[in-house]
This record gives structure tokens, sequence and C-alpha cells, in this order.
């Protein structure tokens, strides 16, 4: 029987269910640098992984196989069979790393698409291209202590000023958050109707606070905050320029985002089946 299951071996999982067939070339070279540097890095984040701290060294890993390049740089508007590609490639990512998964998809991979679909030219200039190259990180502030993600409870708010608007609020469990150079926050334009709409707050802002969320059970890397803001200014080029409400802003984005956690889940019971059959093949 053993002698028989050594022609599924780990490493050819992938291959056997033809999956590579349906990638565009360039996607198939970046799954197996992708696998192949998770197979390298992955022994050294266990000590990262059973404190809650995030690896000072991980974006500067992720970022030699220069992933998000590859998904956005030539893809803007993509066609199907690139979209496609993409999602598999999604797939082959929490096989390795979870965590990782959970950085790229959606912490980095649908905020790119929220500034490219609903900012300015200008926020693309100033935003996207760092996040693009990983030189920055965004997360996405839309979940509240009292009443989660529920967005017709939201009580975070927007007030129109001189020059921009004064936000005042909390969001918990924002993916990221501690570690973020933009942070995405809906909040309710009092101004607007009490329409939801995005406002992107710098690191750093005065009156904003964050705090690390310890003791998770799972996704201990990725890094959750609690965040406080306290008439925290955002000017007027940095409210996501072509979001009216929450049907045209946050919603399309989180309905892909399911699209991209159903991929997520396949890639991870992928690399537990992998990771089952190679234990099974090589114990004594």
């Amino acid at each position: 029987a053993v002698a028989s299951a050594k022609k599924f071996e780990a490493e050819d999982v992938w291959e056997s269910m033809g999956l590579d067939n349906h990638m565009k070339t360039d996607a198939v070279e970046k799954r197996k640098a992708v696998k192949k540097l998770m197979a390298e890095i992955n022994p050294g984040l266990n000590a990262y992984y059973s404190r809650d701290e995030f690896p000072p060294w991980l974006l500067d890993k992720l970022k030699s196989v220069d992933i998000m390049a590859f998904k956005w740089l030539p893809n803007m508007g993509a066609s199907t069979s690139i979209r496609l590609s993409l999602a598999l490639f999604t797939m082959s990512w929490p096989e390795g790393l979870l965590d990782g998964a959970c950085l790229l998809h959606p912490e980095l991979d649908w905020r790119c698409q929220l500034i490219n679909d609903y900012g300015s030219e200008r926020q693309k200039e100033v935003i996207l291209r760092d996040i693009v190259k990983m030189d920055k990180l965004i997360c996405f502030g839309l979940t509240e202590p009292l009443n989660g993600s529920d967005a017709s409870g939201l009580r975070t708010t927007a007030k129109k000023v001189e020059g921009g608007y004064l936000l005042n609020g909390s969001k918990k469990w924002i993916g990221n958050g501690m570690v973020a150079d933009y942070l995405t926050i809906w909040a309710k334009n009092l101004d607007d109707g009490g329409r939801i709409q995005g406002f992107i707050v710098r690191k750093g802002a005065i009156g904003l606070s964050t705090s690390k969320i310890h003791t998770k059970m799972a996704l201990k890397i990725v890094q959750n905050a609690n965040i406080e803001l306290q008439d925290v200014f955002v000017p007027d080029d940095f409210k996501l320029a072509k979001v009216k409400n929450f049907e045209t802003g946050a919603r399309p984005i989180l309905i892909k985002s399911r699209a991209v956690a159903t991929f997520c889940v396949a890639g991870l019971a992928a690399g537990a089946y992998e990771e089952a059959l190679r234990y099974t093949l090589e114990r004594k």
C-alpha cells in the first residue's frame, strides 16, 4: 500500500489536479516561487506565531517574489482568464501560510482594488503604487465594538470642516491595524445624510490610537487592532472620491472578498492534505 501511494507525492498534488492548466504562465511561475519561499521561511515563523508577533522581515521576503506587482501592475481591469488565474494563485498561497494569505488576501489584495476602483487619480498615484510594491500597508476599518460588521448600526462619524473631515468613533478586530500605514475608515458622513463613506487615515494622525488584540486562537501573525478616533482630521483629497454610500463602496468590495475567502479555504485544505500525505509517506 505504501509503495503504490508513493506515486502521489505531496509536491505533485497541485499538478495532479491539473490546476496549472488553468493558470497563465507567469501565475504558475509565481505559485512555484511562493511554495519554495514558504518552505524556506516557515520554520522561522513558529516562534513569532507563538508570541502573536509580526515578523519584521516577512514583508521583505514576500517582496522578493514580487507577488503584488504580478497581481496588480499589469492587470488593472483584468480579463476573465487572468482573474481565474489570479484566483487559483490565491488558492495556492494558504497551502504554505494562512496568515500570509490573510495579509495579502484580502488585507492587501482587495484594498488595492478599493483604491483602484474608488480612489481619485491622486489617491492612486500617492497610495496604490506603494501598496502594490508592498512599501506600505493598508487596512480596512469597518467592524466596530458594539455592532460588529453590521453597517446599518455603524457609529463612527465624519463631520465636514474646512479642508476636510473630523472622524470620531471606534473600530475593532481590524486586520493589520497595528502595522498599516493607511487605515481606510468607514464612517457615516453627517453632512451627507449619514451615508457610509470611506476616509483614508494616515498612520500617526493626531487623535488616532491603536491597541493590539491579544490571545487570539488563530491567525496570530496578522496583527488585529482596536482603533480609536478622536477628532482625527482627514483632508478632502483623502476621502475616497467615488464612494457615495455603502452600496457603492464597502459592499461590492466585501462581496468580492467573500469569493477570495473561498479560494483561501480551499488552499488551506489542500495544504493540510499535502502535509498529512507527506508525513504518512515519510514516517518510520
